[in-house]
This record gives structure tokens, C-alpha cells and sequence, in this order.
């Protein structure tokens, strides 16, 4: 089945669908989380499995590590990076995607599972044709009850926001900043960047260890991975 994104009406140009697409999953069996992962690769899902570490490293699908709050179940956000919106569908459905609209052009999408909210990082751009090295680097905020009620709160967290993810207690959330070689550390309560962790060059994708201790950045100008200490803030290992 082909998942239809409806292109904005009065766009005629300058849209396309971010790689980068977050899945909310329900916990399921190998061989579901077989078969949805596949479909997802039909949509343009791209997975990433790092053999060489211990675990899956998944770039664009959230692997069902962890029990995920029911509401979460089979809901899948795209970032639209050239349109200025997120897309909202749900799987196996094949009803169009809802499509949000953000003041940023957002490059990733994640979610945080225990106060329900769904997690931007993107650029703010007055004109399609600013790109990333212009405007403020924001992570945008919405609840993800009342997403058509517009963002919570808007955070700047420094240059070039690439990639963010939450920790499982749902306090903080950390963003690549592929233009400062480093990691944004922000208090979701307080609504502030809290710390920076430096890293290698032009960091971007990023995940949490199963466990919540470590996490891993890939940083792509140097081929490296940097391990940090979610604990001490800190890089630790450089692989």
C-alpha cells in the first residue's frame, strides 16, 4: 500500500518528504516488528543496523526497545523538511496523512512518551531558499493531543539542529548541533538548554542505550561515533 502525503495547495514547489520519520510502536512480537519495519522501508524508512554494537541502531524507525504508552500505538510523524510541516498518519490505516504546519523547516521528529509531546528540530527560515546555515536553530515543542492548537513552546538550541531524542522519564531531550560539533542538552521542564556536550565533527544521528546510560552520536565529517555518559554529560569514547 502506497501512504499518500498530500502536497500543500498552495505550494508548488520546493516540497518533498524528510527520510526522516519517527514510529511510535506498540510492543509486538520479532516477526511483527519484522513485517512493520518492512513497510516502513516502503515508505522510504531508512534503517541503520550497526552490527558491530550491541544493540540496533535505528536512524529513522524507533524500535520497540521499551514499553511505549498505548496512546503512542502505530503512529508515525514525518519530518517535510521542504514543506514547512509534519505529517501525521497512522499504520496499517491508508487514510491521508494530516499535515501540521511548523515555523521551522524541520529535519527530524521524535516523541517523548510521558507527558505526550512530539519533538522538532529545524531551522527557523523566512524564504524556501534559506537553508540551514541561516536563522536560529529551534527545537519546537507540541502536545501531541492538541497538535493543531500550534507549538507549546519553541527552544534555540544552538547551530544547525540535526537530530533529537528524549529520555525515558520524559526530562530531557538532546540535540545534535551539527554546526557547533557538540550536543544540546535541554530541560523539557524548564524550557532551556542546560548543558553541552562536545563531540566530533558535524554530529547528527543519535540514539539512547536500552539501559538510558549512554548515548551514541554519529559524527559524520570524521567516520566516528561518539559515546557519551548520559550521567556525566560528557563524551567518554570515541569509536
Amino acid at each position: 500500500a502506497v501512504l499518500p502525503f498530500g502536497l500543500p495547495q498552495n505550494r508548488k514547489s520546493s516540497w518533498y518528504p524528510n527520510r526522516h520519520l519517527h514510529y511510535c510502536p506498540r510492543k509486538m512480537s520479532a516477526a511483527t516488528e519484522q513485517q512493520t519495519e518492512k513497510r516502513l522501508i516502503h515508505i522510504g524508512a531508512i534503517i541503520n543496523m550497526e552490527k558491530k554494537m550491541k544493540y540496533r541502531i535505528i536512524i529513522a524507525v524507533a524500535a520497540a526497545m521499551s514499553t511505549v504508552a498505548p496512546a503512542f500505538a502505530e503512529t508515525v510523524y514525518t519530518a517535510n523538511e521542504g514543506g514547512h510541516s509534519i505529517s501525521v498518519f497512522s499504520i496499517p490505516s491508508t487514510e491521508p496523512a494530516i499535515s501540521i504546519p511548523v515555523s521551522v523547516m524541520p529535519h527530524n521528529v521524535d516523541t517523548e512518551p510521558v507527558a505526550g509531546l512530539v519533538l522538532i528540530t529545524g531551522m527557523e527560515m523566512e524564504t524556501d531558499e534559506a537553508h540551514h546555515d541561516e536563522g536560529a536553530g529551534l527545537l519546537v515543542i507540541f502536545n501531541r493531543k492538541d497538535m493543531n492548537e500550534g507549538p507549546v513552546s519553541k527552544i534555540e538550541v544552538g547551530k544547525h539542529p540535526a537530530h533529537v531524542i528524549a529520555d525515558k522519564e520524559g526530562k530531557y531531550a538532546y540535540v545534535t548541533l551539527s554546526g557547533e560539533d557538540a550536543v544540546s542538552v535541554v530541560d523539557l521542564a524548564q524550557g532551556k538548554v542546560v548543558a553541552r556536550i562536545a563531540t566530533g565533527r558535524f554530529p547528527h544521528g543519535l540514539r539512547m542505550s536500552p539501559d538510558g546510560k549512554e548515548i551514541y552520536v554519529a559524527n559524520m565529517n570524521d567516520g566516528t561515533v561518539s559515546v557519551i555518559s548520559v550521567e556525566e554529560r560528557k563524551e567518554v569514547a570515541r569509536i
